[in-house]
């Protein structure tokens, strides 16, 4: 299917839509700004019961106050380089390329395409689609689709993603370590809470928030690296050694868990040497 979005730009709607994409349209914003939020909500209640959670509530506000001013100038940043111009923007997208040209009145003055496997990411903002290629993004406004419309657009994107993800063995972007240690966060993060209230205190309350944070995170690597040792070895054996690995699990998971720790540096070495090696091909 083939889509044809055209719009017109300016300082103001560039402002929006830079925010927009920082906000909720970005690969890690929505996450942790709900997690900033939940957490100054849940530190806010609890003040009231343990004064210990007040430096918690203010540290976490003082971060999003630091992290709304940061997204502003941001915004305001790639905004001014418009200056007082008004730019039109027509993007055309189809089953194998995305392709943009940007007017200055009559006057083509960007003209890019690229492949759709080279989409890193695709973001779902409010009036926004956000698309991520090769250090370029692209905007897609919902509301001004000439073909097709942005509920398609955006799944057929995330399918050809999905698929481009699945016939690759592409460990090197840690992408299951990344989701390990959000998730490690927001654990730590709540039992440190339910600790602070529960037990008393020879320390420091924030004191043991990171500690908690941070031993939660490592293990969170560790734990992550574990799996993805094992996985890769369980795919290659026979139905047998599965079983077998299956019934025994605690000591093979152990086993796996000593390996983690091991390899883990050489492979995260590794890992990165190929990833400069594939850009430079």
């Amino acid at each position: 299917m083939k889509y044809n979005n055209v719009y017109l730009a300016d300082k103001n709607s560039i402002r929006r839509e830079v925010m927009e994409f920082l906000i909720i349209g970005s690969k890690y914003g929505k996450i942790f700004n709900l997690i900033g939020i939940l957490f100054i909500i849940s530190s806010f209640i609890y003040m009231n019961n343990n004064s210990n959670y007040s430096i918690f509530f203010f540290v976490a506000l003082l971060l999003l106050v630091i992290n709304i001013v940061r997204i502003y100038k941001k915004a305001v940043y790639f905004s001014k380089k418009l200056e007082d111009k008004t730019l039109k923007r027509v993007i055309t997208i189809d089953d194998f390329a995305i392709s943009e040209k940007v007017y200055d009145g009559e006057k083509i003055i960007k003209d890019v395409s690229f492949q759709i496997n080279e989409v890193d990411y695709v973001g779902n903002g409010i009036k926004n689609i956000f698309i991520v290629l090769s250090g370029d993004l692209l905007v897609i406004r919902k509301d001004n689709f000439i073909e097709g419309d942005a509920v398609s657009l955006y799944k057929e994107l995330i399918s050809k993603k999905k698929t481009d993800i699945s016939s690759k063995e592409n460990f090197s972007k840690f992408h299951f370590q990344k989701i390990y240690i959000i998730v490690g966060a927001i654990f730590s993060t709540i039992l440190s809470l339910i600790f602070i209230k529960r037990i008393e205190l020879d320390e420091p309350a924030i004191s043991i928030f990171l500690k908690m944070l941070l031993s939660g995170m490592l293990f969170s690597i560790w734990i992550s690296f574990a799996i993805t040792f094992y996985v890769k070895w369980y795919v290659k054996q026979n139905k047998m050694i599965k079983i077998l690995s299956i019934v025994v699990f605690p000591i093979s998971f152990f086993v796996f868990m000593c390996i983690g720790l091991i390899k883990a540096v050489p492979y995260i070495v590794a890992s990165s040497i190929f990833d400069k090696t594939c850009d430079n091909e």
